[in-house]
């Protein structure tokens, strides 16, 4: 079984610190281990020359790259007898334009059975096949090692987009822990654009503490948006309490399962793939409702979708609660990750992914069908 993938940061590591770019590795390593890596045809950027044909053809990038540059794909797509799309989408529909693309596939690869339902509505004359997402074993702290820590460290870490829930994560955070002593919110995200209407988080938290609080908060609130290495990612997550992430959705939600690799539980909103991701009882889901997905229409959103809006009394009582549990049970709080992490790491493994790709080459039959 010969493959062509095609995918910006499927071994080039540089392109790994992005959610395709992690996916992207993620899928050669399951194909690689699938039928062999002498077997796997990797292009990372359009202007790569392949040679050769075959089999099928793997394309784990945006639509919008493939739309701006789609006789550069249609040239790649020829070369194989079948070709999959991946999808990665996070509210209630695919957004309309993706779906002529989708239809110049012979069917789409997902990670989620969230992604696999919101494409079976899109083209459900299409087959769609679910490959897990790979994760590593990687040594963290052990229980007994965080049963010292003297300050509730909260991550957040994320794209700074109204989706990721910035702002909803600074709002809760002041208003839960904003005067308690022994805590500290870091927000690890990317530097504001510009052209993607994306304020400077810096100028988000002044924003936010000034109408939130009547005096300067006692907890300190860092905001860090330079790249970081996969070791400097590691050490975030070691040396923090909690993940704070309220996405109002995800195709995924890689960082929920970071932070259970790393034994710390999450605060999130039960929609989209996270339900699936982060649905553990160690975790913290936060009440919501359903709204227009705005904010993001030069991400590609439509009006039309609708993501998960949370309700701020949720998420201040969820972040209250973690840091009570922390406070009066530290044992019982980072113990109830342990049989979590085991989940994740048997969910989440080489042989899960390289076993559903293989069943993905062999049958090529719609899981619907």
């Amino acid at each position: 079984m010969r493959v062509l993938l095609y995918g910006p940061g499927a071994k080039d590591e540089a392109l790994q610190t992005f959610g395709y770019g992690k996916w992207a590795h993620a899928r050669w390593k399951a194909f690689a281990t699938a039928f062999g890596e002498e077997n796997i045809t990797v292009t990372e950027n359009i202007t790569h020359r392949v040679e050769g044909t075959f089999d099928i053809g793997v394309f784990v990038t945006l639509p919008a790259a493939i739309k701006q540059a789609r006789s550069v794909f249609r040239k790649l797509q020829s070369f194989c007898e079948r070709t999959y799309m991946e999808v990665l989408w996070e509210t209630t529909n695919i957004p309309s334009w993706w779906v002529p693309l989708l239809e110049e596939f012979d069917g789409t690869i997902v990670g989620t059975e969230f992604c696999f339902t919101l494409v079976q509505k899109a083209i459900p004359h299409k087959p769609s096949y679910i490959v897990p997402f790979i994760v590593d074993p990687i040594e963290t702290k052990s229980v007994e090692d965080r049963l010292n820590e003297n300050i509730f460290r909260v991550l957040f870490i994320g794209q700074n987009t109204v989706r990721k829930g910035v702002r909803d994560a600074i709002v809760g955070f002041i208003n839960a822990l904003g005067h308690v002593p022994d805590t500290e919110l870091i927000i690890k995200t990317d530097p504001a654009s510009p052209t993607l209407g994306q304020p400077r988080v810096d100028d988000l938290v002044a924003e936010c503490v000034a109408a939130n609080t009547k005096t300067k908060p006692l907890t300190h609130i860092s905001v860090i948006d330079d790249k970081l290495s996969d070791a400097a990612i590691h050490a975030l997550y070691e040396d923090s309490s909690l993940l704070l992430l309220p996405s109002r959705g995800e195709g995924f939600g890689i960082p929920y399962v970071e932070a259970l690799l790393h034994g710390i539980p999450s605060v999130y909103i039960p929609f989209s793939a996270t339900r699936e991701v982060a649905d553990y009882p160690c975790n913290y889901p936060v009440d919501y409702y359903l709204d227009a997905a705005y904010g993001m229409a030069k991400h590609g959103y439509e009006i039309t979708s609708q993501y998960a809006v949370p309700y701020m009394s949720s998420l201040i009582a969820a972040i209250q609660n973690a840091y009570t549990v922390w406070k009066r049970e530290r044992f019982r709080y980072y113990n109830s990750c342990v049989s979590a992490r085991k989940d994740v790491l048997k969910r989440y493994s080489l042989g899960a992914a390289s076993k559903a790709a293989k069943a993905l080459s062999i049958t090529c039959e719609s899981r619907t069908s």
